[in-house]
């Protein structure tokens, strides 16, 4: 064997040695990641914020400020329609 060989061999073996490292850490160290995102408006007595509950729907949050009256509508991106999901006060969600 010459050194190119050697070196070759170096370099093969340090890369796996790396790669089953990278596993390890992606596998059983790393923390699983959440990801959250939604827009938020606030205009007025109303708050309103989105949520996405699956790659085809998506929920819209109203608060009005002034009856305290929380309304949950759902969005079908596939039907293109506006549902009303529920309606409830903030002090059901106390009790």
């Amino acid at each position: 064997m010459n050194g190119k060989n050697i070196t070759v061999i170096c370099l093969f073996g340090s890369s796996l040695i790396l790669l089953t490292l990278l596993t390890i850490v992606q596998v059983f160290v790393t923390p699983p990641v959440v990801f959250a995102g939604s827009m938020q408006a606030s205009g007025g007595d109303y708050i309103a914020t989105i949520a996405r509950t699956s790659d085809a729907e998506e929920v819209l949050w109203i608060l009005d400020c002034r009856t305290k009256t929380i309304g949950i509508y759902q969005y079908d991106n596939t039907t293109r329609r506006l549902e009303l999901r529920t309606t409830f006060t903030v002090k059901e969600l106390g009790e």
